[in-house]
């Protein structure tokens, strides 16, 4: 397998059940040279051209507290330990400070608190549906649930045999779906701690899950290569449906009201029509570590092993902007679109998260982060302008505007 990761010794990728579709491929390397790339080349004009460097948003926030061992994120290689951050409305705390040329337009960028989840590294956090609680993934086997808001830790739902890689709430609230290093998908019940189901087949680690918008149903993507669609009406163990398409590591999965997303170290982004029995791959030409819709679900935002994010078309494949800058090597780096769809965040292994003016491709904003050296889980607030971010051990809380209230709160 490419990008250093590997099964554990003998085990093959699985092959249940499969869907037939007609495959359309779109094998053309797309980059920013592009002479069909408008985005891109109005970008590449305003730099060249009349447009200074002082005329460009640009900020760095600046946090007080060092940490001098960087712990862990989900290496391609190795791990170590991880830093939880929350971006969401409040006042800056102190020991931080922001500096910028231009006002922020509703990016997160002011701190409001920070709190230590104190379950080994962090491995991914989560918005819930709606954005009033979020969850962290641990190390030590965990998942919680927090409500940020207010800095409180609500549940602690133990029961997984290795570390936790994603969580997901499910459009009522009343679920929590799981997965990690043990090859299982796990189902909780928010409100008890309750493990409910445990879904066995993969072949190895599964990285992430994702609910449909009904929460009938939860997919899983797994190093073996496969997204399995688990049928939560159903007693049945076994997957409904399984999705094998990619030759290496499944990294991402989102799902609309109809289509499928899906990331793979294969250098593909797929995406699944389900109306139309469709299968839409194009190839990056780099392995992808996180692939996301955009709000009108009309773009998909690829984050690569080449230190690069895409911008491209959903329905044509053609590369609408190009960001770089930030750095994504060795590490899982995440990526996002702000909840107004007017930028795009990426973490970055140089312990910066990087925001880029959505059309002009140009760098807005960079969020430091102190004594971390990777910054590799993020999530962006449904509506509101919040942001969550993981590095090392702890959960932080951000907001666009200051509100005293807020921190008083």
């Amino acid at each position: 397998m490419n990008g250093n990761f590997d099964l554990d010794p003998g085990e093959e990728p699985g092959k249940d059940n499969e869907m037939i579709y007609e495959h359309q491929k779109n094998s053309r390397r797309r980059d920013s040279d592009s002479e069909d790339c408008p985005y891109t080349k109005q970008a590449r004009n305003e730099e060249t051209g009349k447009q200074t460097t002082e005329n460009h948003t640009y900020g760095t926030v600046t946090q007080g507290k060092t940490h001098l061992v960087p712990h862990g994120c989900v290496k391609l290689k190795h791990t170590e330990d991880s830093l939880l951050i929350l971006w969401g409305p409040a006042a800056i705390c102190s020991g931080h400070s922001f500096s910028a040329m231009a006002p922020l337009e509703g990016v997160p960028c002011q701190l409001v608190r920070i709190m230590e989840c104190k379950q080994g590294a962090v491995r991914a956090v989560r918005f819930n549906v709606d954005g009033e609680y979020c969850m962290s993934c641990g190390s030590d086997k965990s998942v919680k649930l927090w409500n940020p808001h207010k800095g409180t830790l609500l549940h602690t739902y133990a029961g997984h045999g290795y570390e936790v890689l994603d969580a997901r709430g499910s459009s009522d609230n009343s679920l929590i779906g799981s997965c990690g290093l043990d090859k299982s998908v796990m189902m909780w019940n928010v409100g008890t701690g309750e493990c409910l189901r445990k879904f066995r087949g993969h072949a190895a680690r599964v990285n992430c899950v994702c609910f449909n918008e009904e929460s009938t149903v939860i997919f899983s993507g797994s190093m073996d290569g496969s997204v399995r669609v688990w049928d939560l009406r159903s007693r049945r163990n076994e997957p409904i449906q399984v999705l094998d398409e990619a030759k290496d590591a499944v990294m991402t999965v989102s799902v609309s009201a109809h289509e499928i997303l899906t990331s793979s170290l294969d250098c593909y982004t797929r995406v699944y029509d389900l109306r139309n029995g469709k299968l839409m791959s194009n190839c990056i030409g780099e392995s992808v570590t996180c692939a996301t819709f955009s709000g009108d679900g009309q773009c998909i935002l690829a984050s690569t092993m080449g230190s690069s994010l895409r911008l491209m078309d959903k329905e044509t494949g053609e590369l609408l902007s190009h960001y770089t800058g930030h750095s994504s090597k060795d590490y899982k780096v995440e990526s996002c679109f702000t909840s107004s769809d007017t930028h795009v965040m990426s973490g970055s292994e140089d312990g910066y998260v990087y925001c880029w003016d959505l059309v002009k491709g140009t760098l807005y904003l960079k969020l430091e982060h102190k004594g971390s050296r990777v910054v590799h889980s993020l999530s962006p607030h449904p509506t509101e302008s919040y942001l969550l971010t993981a590095t090392l051990g702890q959960m932080w809380f951000w907001s666009a505007e200051p509100q005293e209230e807020q921190e008083n709160a």
